[in-house]
């Protein structure tokens, strides 16, 4: 896979990802189920994580292409250890929105993840 095809597939992405976060922040706008704060944040820290995950790409695309599939997965290991981390005060603290706040954070992921595996299916196809 060329480096401008792993540039477009993480603008790509990434465009995706802050469309999500404009209508999440409408729809919590409309509704409060979680402070906004909280939502930059959530949103922030997977934007910032998938612009890593695609650097971390484009690299093992050259150098590690026959292991590309066991990094994948541990790279969607270690993103959730970090927004574990992270964001596991801030979710444990006040059990009335614990819930939201969970979904909050979990949908960006899981988003994340599921447009971060298309290049690689891609490149494992190509192979």
């Amino acid at each position: 896979m060329k480096r401008n095809k792993v540039f477009v597939n993480a603008v790509i992405t990434s465009l995706i990802i802050i469309t999500m976060y404009v209508g999440h922040d409408y729809l919590n706008g409309e509704n409060h189920w979680v402070s906004s704060d909280f939502l930059v944040k959530s949103y922030g820290v997977v934007f910032i994580l998938n612009a890593l995950f695609f650097l971390l790409f484009g690299i093992a695309t050259i150098q590690f292409r026959d292991h590309l599939g066991f990094l994948y997965l541990f790279w969607v290991l270690m993103k959730f250890v970090f927004l574990f981390v992270i964001f596991y005060s801030e979710v444990n603290d006040n059990l009335e929105t614990k819930k939201a706040e969970v979904i909050s954070l979990l949908f960006p992921y899981l988003i994340s993840i599921f447009l971060s595996a298309f290049p690689l299916s891609k490149e494992l196809n190509s192979m």
